[in-house]
């Protein structure tokens, strides 16, 4: 797999996991509600899959875009642990380069971005709150570091 992109899965579970490699429970949690505020983008409470993949996908497109031009071309996507096929997908015009709207309108980028979300909706909805973020967290603080 892509590192950048295992790297950026790994940061989609640490927003719903909510920064638990930090021992100071209550820093983590404030963290935690930050990135939620961030994703949070329509402020009703809660965050749909949509809201959390553009965030995730912000990240990921901040991370290729090596020359912070807006634009991600091959040899950035390549050079940054992508792949041409990968490339591909994601170029949904063909011109060469992505653009960050490109990003988030590909469904291979959404659903690579929001494997986390699910976990997180615990009650099943289609949403996250801040609250079921908190007790996912909790959940699965054994397994991080």
């Amino acid at each position: 797999m892509n590192p950048k992109i295992l790297i950026l899965l790994c940061a989609s579970f640490a927003f719903v996991a909510g920064c638990a490699s930090n021992t100071q429970k209550s820093t983590g949690t404030q963290r935690l509600q930050a990135q939620f505020e961030r994703a949070d983008t329509n402020n009703d409470g809660k965050v749909a899959r949509k809201e959390f993949g553009g965030l995730m996908i912000e990240d990921a497109f901040a991370l290729f875009d090596n020359n912070k031009d807006g634009v991600v071309t091959l040899k950035e996507y390549v050079t940054s642990g992508g792949t041409k096929e990968g490339f591909a997908e994601l170029d949904v015009n063909g011109n060469g380069k992505i653009t960050l709207q490109e990003a988030k309108a590909t469904k291979v980028a959404m659903d690579a971005m929001t494997v986390s979300f699910y976990g997180a909706d615990l009650n099943g909805d289609g949403y996250v709150t801040l609250e079921e973020a908190l007790k996912y967290r909790e959940q699965t603080r054994p397994y991080i570091r």
